[in-house]
């Protein structure tokens, strides 16, 4: 019966003349997000026209084969195991009339979580991804991220990280998704002789991975109603300031990763009708920033000195990040004004229920960063702000909201740090002689 409601569903999106419409909305998502997980309207009545020559009548007898020709299409690769307590059948032929996308975090998380170990972490992701020091973080505290000694779990990252790290460079670039994820594999690779002393250090290397796992929450965030989760058993620069030289950390791999995925995302929708030239405006001034911190990154790695004009640039480019974050704000929402909530950067996303709980990752306040840094041959105390991250459990009745979020930071009931970040970050307040 479920067979048959399927293809009549399907069938009946080809027959009212509305499968523009749906293609309008399905298209555009897939650039973001990807494609379908479960198997689509076109998909479903493509093979019920191969296998019974119909739609409105179906063969009883051709239903398996049915279910055959559907599989041989394609498997769907994130498939929840569900208890029977959900009530949520698994039988890894689903038909979905706007179904959830295939990401690839979640396809990580979902192979390496299971009733030995219902709730995986983020630091999983990076590992798979490539994170040395995020796989170290795993393994060094079994406590906290295997208690139950799931025996397969380490063999299981290992066939992942080896997957991922053979993924072809065209699957990277296949949709915004990918492409975001890309651009974050830089960070999580330790930087090579030649770079700044601060940057080779293990705190420095943590801070990178927590700075990952805060742009891979935002990820999730802006993609959660399209992402199919995984689940498991149980100042302004107008302002004149004073000369004071600058510094960019020296990332050309990220920010020409960042570049890349800029012109995608304009170039796709352009082609697409979606964007107009306020939108392209603000497109070219963060592709110019971008083109900017990896041609300052450049000289700072060969011992040039920058500019005059550089340094006074680096110094008011806060003020630049704020009217472009203003004007998109203003753009995405057609609003006139926007509050203190809407600047508020803090947010949270659920990314897997394991059990009877849901496992979440936060973003707060940015975080002030400190960091002996050289500039012209002298070292210089620098200081400017980084992702702060958070990963916790509720109940999955408890499933946070941003509003409830903010509101806990607000009244600084935030949560604690994963312990890891102790080696960078700390909560003592420095007297300012010190």
């Amino acid at each position: 019966e479920q067979i048959r409601m399927a293809v009549l569903a399907a069938d009946a999106l080809k027959t009212s003349r509305e499968e523009a419409d749906w293609q309008a909305i399905y298209i555009p998502t897939e650039l973001y997000v990807g494609a379908s997980n479960m198997y689509t309207p076109s998909e479903v009545r493509e093979t019920a026209l191969k296998v019974f020559q119909s739609t409105q009548k179906l063969d009883a007898s051709r239903l398996p084969a049915f279910v055959a020709a559907l599989r041989s299409l394609r498997t769907p690769r994130i498939q929840a195991r569900i208890t029977q307590r959900t009530g949520v059948p698994n039988s890894g032929v689903q038909f979905r009339f706007m179904g959830l996308r295939d990401i690839p975090d979640s396809e990580i998380l979902q192979n390496l979580t299971g009733e030995k170990r219902p709730m995986p972490s983020g630091l999983d992701v990076m590992a798979v991804l490539g994170s040395s020091r995020a796989a170290s973080i795993l393994d060094a505290n079994p406590s906290a991220y295997n208690p139950l000694g799931w025996s397969d779990y380490r063999p299981e990252r290992a066939r992942l990280t080896s997957d991922f790290a053979s993924t072809p460079a065209g699957t990277w670039r296949s949709n915004l998704y990918w492409s975001w994820l890309d651009a974050l594999r830089p960070l999580l690779e330790p930087v090579p002789a030649g770079y700044p002393s601060f940057m080779r250090s293990a705190a420095w290397q943590t801070k990178d991975l927590s700075t990952a796992l805060a742009s891979w929450t935002e990820l999730r965030h802006d993609t959660i109603l399209y992402g199919e989760q995984s689940a498991s058993e149980m100042g302004d620069g107008e302002v004149e300031q004073p000369y004071v030289k600058g510094f960019v950390e020296p990332r050309v791999e990220v920010y020409e990763r960042l570049l890349a995925l800029s012109k995608q995302s304009r170039t796709a929708l352009q082609k697409l009708h979606l964007i107009d030239k306020d939108a392209l405006d603000q497109f070219a001034s963060y592709e110019d920033m971008l083109s900017f911190f990896a041609s300052v990154s450049r000289k700072e790695l060969a011992g040039r000195s920058l500019t005059r004009a550089e340094h006074l640039r680096i110094g008011k480019i806060d003020g630049e990040f704020y009217d472009m974050t203003e004007v998109m704000l203003k753009y995405g929402t057609n609003f006139e004004a926007l509050t203190d909530d809407d600047l508020n950067m803090a947010l949270v996303a659920d990314v897997h229920t394991g059990g009877d709980s849901a496992l979440e990752e936060g973003v707060g306040k940015a975080d002030e960063l400190i960091a002996v840094v050289p500039i012209d041959g002298k070292l210089y105390f620098a200081r400017g702000c980084v992702f702060s991250y958070y990963e916790f459990t509720v109940p999955i009745a408890d499933r946070m909201t941003d509003e409830a979020w903010k509101a806990s930071l607000k009244d600084g009931k935030d949560r604690p740090r994963p312990a890891w970040t102790s080696n960078y970050f700390t909560k003592a307040k420095t007297k300012e002689k010190e």
